[in-house]
């Protein structure tokens, strides 16, 4: 990820937005805008691909008179309902088209394999989030049964977050606080492991327990003592 970003900024591409788990980086010049990941959500929203598996089940396209590598069907369907469901987590605008893509998707490749679809999500803990998002497309656009014939395996007992990614999709700026669900009430009923669910606070409380530059202040330790920073942290958040 960092080798990528240092060969675009020698190539002429400057860093626009940066994210953490992603970058926008724009060519001026030629008026072209690379979005670099290396995840697909921030850490709040804990989604661990594995590379591996997305590079073995890979397919080739013919593209402009050349050929790329790009995600499998299967692959790319566990990606878009991430897309779509981190989007309606969190504080970015939620787009239609992501809805769509889901559907064409499904109509387009009616050789999918619904286990290897169903496997991928469940090893991610991401099989709810490919529920809502299928069951969002189904209810928005219309999915014939045939389409979908291998999604009645799929719990149908989401509908609250269904409902949720719907009004967050058509919300205006006068109903925005009334049509969403909590970021975090969303975040633990849309993850199906405790460890997903818990993870953001985990993650929350180390932010708040790490010592930093005032708690050093506050008492000079050496190096071979730095543990009792620790300690100090809260006498010193106490104190303030």
């Amino acid at each position: 990820y960092m080798r990528t970003r240092a060969s675009l900024g020698a190539s002429g591409y400057s860093l626009t937005t940066e994210w953490g788990w992603e970058c926008t980086l724009v060519n001026e010049a030629e008026s072209i805008c690379v979005d670099l990941h290396r995840n697909l959500a921030p850490d709040q929203f804990p989604i661990h691909l594995d590379f591996g598996s997305l590079w073995l089940h890979r397919k080739t396209l013919p593209i402009a008179g050349g050929r790329i590598d790009t995600l499998s069907a299967e692959d790319t369907l566990v990606v878009l309902c991430i897309q779509l469901l981190k989007d309606a987590w969190g504080e970015s605008a939620l787009r239609l088209s992501k809805v769509c893509d889901i559907a064409e998707l499904i109509r387009a490749r009616s050789n999918i394999d619904p286990s290897r679809v169903v496997e991928t999500a469940r090893t991610l803990g991401c099989l709810r989030i490919l529920q809502v998002g299928i069951q969002v497309a189904e209810r928005l656009l219309g999915l014939g049964k045939t389409e979908v014939s291998w999604a009645g395996q799929f719990d149908r007992r989401l509908d609250s977050l269904v409902e949720h990614v719907i009004a967050r999709l058509f919300e205006s700026s006068d109903d925005r606080d009334s049509s969403r669900m909590p970021m975090a009430a969303f975040h633990f009923r849309i993850r199906e492991r405790w460890r997903d669910k818990l993870y953001p606070y985990a993650r929350e409380a180390t932010l708040r327990l790490t010592p930093n530059e005032r708690d050093r202040a506050m008492v000079r330790l050496p190096a071979s003592l730095f543990f009792l920073y620790y300690f100090v942290r809260p006498v010193r958040l106490a104190k303030d």
